[in-house]
């Protein structure tokens, strides 16, 4: 495990908040790599995954299930109609690592949640590690990192 998600497990444990770390035999992408590529079992449907946006006000983060996308006519009413999928160099910036790792527990921008998350029973998230997935309930992801509810998904 990286320094990023070290502490991270270090401050979950402090705070009793439970997870469970996934590690991963390859680095994955998509989610049928994430299915493939976890040595131990995960829900598919579970997955998911958290996309930086540029908007008129600055970044922002925002977490849906692997399998959607997100609804830029949604987001744009809300942020402005500048608003873009954040570069590689922005994602870096924003999250402290490279696109495929973004943990939304980790990213010094505000955090939007789409509401089918909070609906999953888990959510298997990217941990700020390649080799390494998250899990945690939803409701423990938005109270940790503060995240507002949003409805930006298709």
């Amino acid at each position: 495990m990286n320094q990023l998600l070290t502490n991270l497990v270090e401050e979950l444990n402090s705070k009793s908040i439970p997870h469970r770390i996934v590690e991963l035999s390859h680095p994955a992408m998509t989610v049928p790599e994430v299915k493939e590529f976890a040595k131990e079992p995960i829900v598919e449907h579970e997955v998911c995954k958290t996309i930086m946006i540029l908007t008129n006000n600055g970044a922002i983060g925002i977490m849906l299930q692997g399998n959607r996308k997100i609804d830029f006519k949604k987001l744009r009413a809300q942020f402005g109609k500048t608003s873009r999928f954040a570069t590689a160099k922005e994602v870096k910036a924003a999250a402290n690592v490279e696109p495929g790792a973004v943990c939304p527990l980790l990213l010094n921008v505000p955090l939007y949640i789409d509401k089918s998350v909070v609906e999953l029973q888990n959510a298997h998230f990217g941990s700020g590690d390649h080799m390494f997935g998250l899990e945690m309930r939803p409701v423990e992801i938005k109270k940790f990192a503060r995240a507002m509810l949003c409805d930006f998904a298709l």
